[in-house]
């Protein structure tokens, strides 16, 4: 397996990024406690052989969007009839809104947020025209949205437990990636932050240097701009695993829904805290939950579920039988990679006029 190939400090050094991106080497290496040259030189080795990935995350709520939406489906693996990976990357391809994509052992999962439902209908219609016309005959077609109003989610994904779980690293307080209610709002932005903005999660690995020589500004201008839009929450510094350094063999699709209303804080009282800080990636609202749970192996499968899923069905919220698909990482193609700038990209107009101009003193 792929984790095998990686050393412990490769290990314990993606492990404190998924926790907190932003950590220079110095405190990686006092999180997990090793010398910085130590952190350094790992950090620099796991980025040249593509097993850690960065990235900037829209803060989409304050970019007027109303809310994120689950697309899946499930195909039977064993037919000869498949639809050639090509084929739904230039699907794909076309909907930018889409940032997650990805298909496995005939399971078929997208994530993806909308500024309204007329906006989504247009990619449900599009894409069940596509599957008919590629004779894919899907099992369990569904989607579900989550108004930003209401739902708890975690769009920047969630790493750094599962991989301490997983890899046995030992760590404690392991912080999970922020888990909230995103309120929709108006954020106020200036033409050059707003092209700062854009820049930043089209390229983000570029450094305020690299964004200095490009805008024709001072470093330290840029510097100032990029601090403005962090205070501002428009997005948020993520460090994840590429999908060939994943010390996963498989991954669960976890999909519940209750038979009533059941608030986060009963949730919690029902199954603890870890039937969300073990997800890389979780939806939840009163009614329903989904949630991605990541799996050491086929038999770990039987403790995220006892541990985390049981509870719920013990507790008789359900109205309906768990969905469960398991698939494995090995067979796993994935259409986006978590690209977000196409959607910045393809949705300026939206959010340059959703946001308030900063009006300049006089």
């Amino acid at each position: 397996m792929i984790q095998d190939a990686l050393t412990k400090h490769e290990k314990l050094v993606l492990f404190a990024l998924t926790e907190d991106a932003t950590r220079t080497d110095a405190a990686v290496a006092e999180r997990v406690g090793m010398r910085e040259s130590t952190a350094g030189e790992n950090r620099r080795k796991l980025l040249s052989r593509g097993y850690l990935v960065f990235s900037n995350v829209p803060a989409y709520h304050k970019l007027g969007f109303e809310f994120a939406a689950d697309i899946h489906m499930y195909s039977n693996p064993s037919l000869k009839k498949q639809v050639p990976v090509s084929a739904y990357g230039a699907f794909f391809a076309n909907y930018p809104r889409i940032f997650d994509a990805f298909t496995g052992d005939g399971y078929l999962g997208c994530l993806g947020i909308f500024e309204s439902y007329t906006v989504l209908s247009k990619f449900l219609d599009d894409l069940s025209l596509f599957l008919t016309r590629n004779d894919v005959r899907p099992v369990n077609l569904s989607h579900s949205v989550f108004p930003f109003e209401t739902t708890r989610c975690t769009l920047e994904y969630n790493y750094a437990p599962s991989l301490n779980r997983i890899w046995t690293l030992d760590q404690s307080e392991v912080a999970p990636a922020s888990f909230g209610i995103r309120k929709p709002e108006k954020v106020e932005l200036t033409p050059r932050e707003a092209r700062l903005f854009s820049e930043l999660i089209s390229f983000p690995t570029k450094s305020d240097r690299d964004m200095a020589a490009t805008f024709k500004r001072s470093r330290a201008s840029i510097t100032e701009m990029r601090n403005r839009l962090m205070k501002k929450g428009l997005y948020t510094r993520l460090a994840m695993p590429s999908i060939n350094s994943l010390a996963f063999d498989r991954l669960m699709q976890v999909y519940l829904r209750f038979d009533r209303p059941v608030s986060f804080k009963e949730k919690a009282s029902i199954a603890g805290p870890d039937w969300w800080h073990q997800a890389i990636a979780i939806l939840e609202k009163s009614y329903e939950i989904i949630a991605s749970y990541p799996l050491k192996d086929l038999q770990d499968s039987h403790y995220i579920l006892s541990n985390y899923i049981q509870p719920f069905y013990s507790a008789g919220v359900l109205t309906e039988e768990p969905k469960i698909y398991v698939h494995r990482c090995g067979t796993t193609v994935d259409f986006t990679e978590t690209h977000h700038s196409a959607i910045i990209d393809e949705t300026r107009k939206l959010w340059i006029s959703h946001a308030r101009p900063v009006k300049k003193s006089t």
